[in-house]
């Protein structure tokens, strides 16, 4: 530790204080195993890892990427302080590193606040490091504040053991301060009106190479069919329709370690770009020239339809003592300083525009280049290789495009680094293995939202994600990236696999066809949230040991079919057994001899949104009343509902013995008796009876009872009127179905749910507590 600047009476005020400590780019649904782990709260303990200790040890807290961590500490009443102390480990081999940025500020409100030291220094891990190290601040004047906060960059894996705020709780002369100037960020999506890019607004990631993974490979042939249905949007028979994608990327399938074609070499770089052209192959750019000049024709566009192309500038890395080859065809180059990254940057910058040039493409535009790799390695050339890159671009009259990750050291720096657009990948459509996921844990929906909010505030685009094997996460991105406005003001880059990938193979199969039509409506700004809905508001009503009750929901969805829709974030019921599908079938089964309220939860997904989190009430009650038909001819021995039309239509010339229930819209029975042909009432139902189901009928209700109904398991449930005050109480142990005292608690939802009832709901249900209920 270092010596402080410090008087007899300088003491650690952090000590034992509360503090919280939080993410600038929340990890809990991106790397749900990594999430901050501090219930001990240890940043704040008093204990300093043992010299000798390594990061696993106890007194360390293991801080998982998240670009910026911040510990506020509450000192509880106004102090004085003068400076601070954090520890960190450092282990680079193993991707542990000391923060390159450290801040301290301080506060009188927790609201405000003043920055007293800002320690940055992008090498500070440069050459490698093992061990503790402090970054400290002393100064010689005394702040008065309440709170403090440490501000950290956490690019990997930072491993923080103690933070020692130093001054005095005495009041002393202090440094007066005016506090910082609140940080704007931009708070909007990378532009789709960017001219330094060509305007682009959605942009298809296409790759190609000759070699694929050590081999000959003609899946990075891109043919003019298989480019088809990205330029152009078109039907399963391939007919034009409308434009698609108004950019495309070419960047290369890993050609794998091929001594000619490995990205770490000359020649793999120059048969990458050679595939991408396709001169006289008709593949890759030369097909897209020609199908862009078919959509232009087809669609009758006029002469500025061109298609936007950015090519990847691959990148081999800083490697010693490896020859990437010979750029002006006589000196071996290295790429083994910065002097010579840049020369190489710069060849390829060169050699792509004079050939991209020489083809004479009419309908593409070489918009720009995009920096293959999707990470900023601090502590080496990189942040002065991308900057020199960029400003070679850009004096070469072209734009400059950037697809890092979520959480990646430097995505938030994009402006800095001298990109014009950089877009943000969540990640969440590739589902882990399960060595990665012990690790890592498994993604979470709420990953893409969290990227994307990223992505929104440091203006960045999106990066929208599909895999084969993943189809279901597609619907996170397209829901969120409209939700959040990119669909309609922001840049939005789509990978979806290699050669003719997910897009493709869905336009042509009628089963995920929608992926296709979905990503066509986002594209042009179309696209409109339909989850599927569950049309249900009120209460399941199910009989006590019942087996197998049953029932199906009103679910629907304008544009997708019953059968794709499935069911997430179940929430089981407490009191029973539970099975439902995405089409709205259920089946409940309560727990032997359990009568009361119980419930059940869920959501429904289409693939491609997902709806609300849906409440089911169910009631379970000792006796119930089913009808069987509803809005139809009454038969004998059947029980019909009538919600429709004047009147029930029920014969009145004795060939049937009918009873009638009439029920107004305040859930009230208004009649039941042998009639027939009664009026519906305004809102309101008939219950109708025949032959022995009348005689049931009629044992069970009265005029003045009220009445809940179950449309969904076609039952209804009467309850008498609540006494008034002159009436008789009914004693809470009798009148409980558990033998508890829980009889007031039921009348009192009851009496809750018939008060929804009259305010208008869809589902009509009412209650009716029986008579006497013995006591267990």
């Amino acid at each position: 530790m270092m010596n402080f600047n410090t008087s007899a009476d300088d003491t650690n005020l952090a000590v034992g204080k509360s503090y919280e400590i939080t993410l600038e780019a929340p990890v809990e649904n991106a790397y749900p195993n990594l999430a901050i782990k501090d219930t001990n709260k240890i940043l704040t303990d008093g204990k300093i890892a043992p010299a000798s200790a390594s990061y696993n040890d106890q007194a360390y807290l293991h801080v998982y990427r998240g670009v910026y961590a911040t510990v506020e500490i509450d000192m509880e009443k106004t102090v004085y302080i003068k400076g601070f102390s954090a520890g960190f480990f450092a282990n680079t081999g193993h991707g542990v590193i000391i923060p390159r940025e450290v801040i301290f500020r301080i506060s009188k409100d927790g609201q405000n606040w003043f920055t007293v030291s800002e320690d940055k220094d992008n090498n500070r891990n440069a050459g490698g490091k093992v061990g503790r190290e402090e970054i400290s601040y002393s100064g010689n004047d005394y702040y008065e504040a309440r709170y403090a906060r440490i501000i950290f960059s956490s690019d990997v894996h930072t491993y923080i053991d103690e933070v020692e705020v130093y001054g005095t709780q005495e009041t002393v002369s202090s440094k007066p301060y005016e506090y910082d100037e609140v940080k704007e960020y931009p708070d909007a999506f990378a532009s789709n009106r960017n001219p330094a890019v060509g305007g682009i607004s959605n942009l298809v990631l296409m790759y190609s190479n000759e070699y694929y993974q050590n081999e000959p490979r003609d899946i990075g042939h891109n043919t003019y069919d298989d480019l088809l249905p990205y330029a152009a949007y078109v039907d399963r028979d391939k007919n034009i329709l409308d434009t698609m994608f108004d950019s495309f990327l070419f960047l290369p399938l890993s050609p794998g370690d091929n001594a000619t074609y490995t990205l770490k070499k000359q020649t793999g770089w120059e048969a990458f770009l050679d595939n991408a052209i396709g001169e006289g192959r008709d593949i890759n750019l030369t097909a897209l020239n020609r199908l862009a000049g078919d959509i232009k024709d087809t669609l009758e566009l006029d002469d500025s339809y061109k298609i936007n192309v950015f090519i990847a500038v691959p990148y081999p890395g800083f490697l010693q003592n490896q020859v990437f080859g010979k750029l002006d065809g006589n000196t071996n180059v290295s790429s083994d300083s910065l002097e010579n990254m840049l020369k190489i940057v710069k060849w390829y910058v060169d050699l792509t525009i004079d050939k991209f040039g020489r083809q004479n493409f009419e309908h593409l535009n070489l918009t720009g280049f995009y920096w293959h790799s999707e990470v900023v390695t601090f502590g080496t050339y990189e942040p002065d290789l991308i900057k020199g890159y960029n400003e070679y671009v850009h004096s070469k009259g072209y734009g400059s495009i950037w697809i890092p990750y979520y959480c990646s050291p430097g995505a938030h720096m994009w402006q800095e680094l001298g990109f014009d657009v950089a877009c943000l990948q969540a990640g969440y459509a590739f589902a882990r293995s399960t060595e990665s996921a012990n690790e890592l844990g498994h993604q979470k929906p709420g990953n893409v939202n969290d990227a994307m909010s990223f992505a929104k505030k440091y203006g960045l685009g999106v990066e929208i994600e599909i895999s084969g094997g993943a189809l279901d996460r597609y619907s996170a991105y397209i829901e969120t990236g409209a939700k959040l406005g990119c669909m309609q003001n922001g840049v939005t880059m789509f990978y979806q696999d290699g050669g003719p990938g997910v897009f493709y193979n869905t336009c042509f199969n009628s089963a995920n066809r929608h992926i296709y039509d979905t990503t066509y409506k986002y594209i042009k700004a179309k696209y409109e949230i339909h989850p599927p809905a569950l049309d249900f508001d009120g209460v399941i009503l199910i009989g006590k040991n019942a087996k197998n009750s049953h029932g199906t929901f009103n679910v629907s969805d304008p544009d997708t079919q019953k059968s794709r829709i499935k069911i997430s974030n179940l929430t089981e019921p407490e009191h029973g057994k539970l099975a439902v599908d995405g089409d709205g079938f259920f089946v409940y089964e309560p727990d032997k001899d359990f009568v009361g309220e119980d419930s059940f939860s869920f959501s429904l997904t289409d693939g491609i949104n997902t709806s609300e989190t849906y409440t089911i009430n169910i009631l379970v009650v000792d006796t119930l009343f089913n009808f069987t038909l509803v809005n139809t001819t009454l038969k004998d021995s059947k029980t019909c509902l009538y919600t429709e039309g004047e009147t029930t239509g029920t014969p009145g010339d004795g060939s049937l013995k009918v009873f009638e229930v009439v029920v107004n819209k305040e859930n009230v029975v208004v009649s039941a008796s042998y009639t027939s042909n009664s009026a519906i009432p305004e809102n309101g139902f008939v219950l109708s009876a025949a032959g022995v189901k009348a005689e049931e009928l009629e044992g069970r209700v009265k005029a003045g009872d009220k009445v809940i109904l179950d449309k969904v398991t076609k039952a209804v449930y009467f309850t008498e009127p609540e006494p008034s005050e002159n009436s008789e109480e009914i004693s809470a142990e009798n009148s409980s179905p558990s033998g508890k005292g829980g009889a007031k608690k039921t009348v009192l939802w009851i009496a809750a749910i018939a008060a929804v009832l009259i305010a208008g709901v869809t589902a009509v249900i009412i209650i009716k507590k029986p008579k006497k209920i013995n006591k267990e």
